[in-house]
């Protein structure tokens, strides 16, 4: 029975700091939300982000084939994420990533993901260009 009590205090234990820590994410993620112009609806998917259990999410697409995304904040994370659509990264620039479909490829594309300058520890905010989305990643 003892056993069971001090089980039982770890996890509460556990699970009480597990939620402090989504909750300080959340709040810190949320000021910067707040300062680059997004709402409370978007901290859900910066938490899955964070936590990776999402590649990041298009937040705004623009007419002339440019995405706007919420990512991951280190950069370096879709180098590899776009091997399995026959896509590889080509060259690097700082925090700007270049890709190319991979040779033999029917149709020569091109696109790039570049960092723009609204980023925390927790979330980057991205640009891709040709009509690509970080979605289109695992389609």
């Amino acid at each position: 029975m003892k056993i069971v009590k001090k089980l039982l205090v770890a996890f509460i234990l556990i699970l009480v700091v597990s939620l402090g820590w989504v909750g300080y994410v959340s709040s810190a993620s949320y000021r910067y939300l707040k300062e680059y112009g997004y709402g409370t609806g978007e901290i859900p998917k910066v938490l899955a982000v964070y936590f990776h259990l999402s590649d990041g999410y298009t937040v705004k697409k623009e007419k002339d084939g440019q995405s706007l995304f919420i990512g991951n904040a280190d950069s370096s994370y879709y180098e590899e994420s776009w091997n399995p659509k026959c896509y590889q990264c080509v060259d690097r620039e700082g925090q700007d990533l270049f890709f190319e479909t991979k040779v033999g490829a029917p149709k020569p594309e091109k696109f790039e993901i570049s960092s723009t300058e609204k980023s925390c520890h927790w979330f980057g905010i991205y640009l891709m260009t040709n009509g690509q989305t970080v979605e289109n990643a695992k389609e």
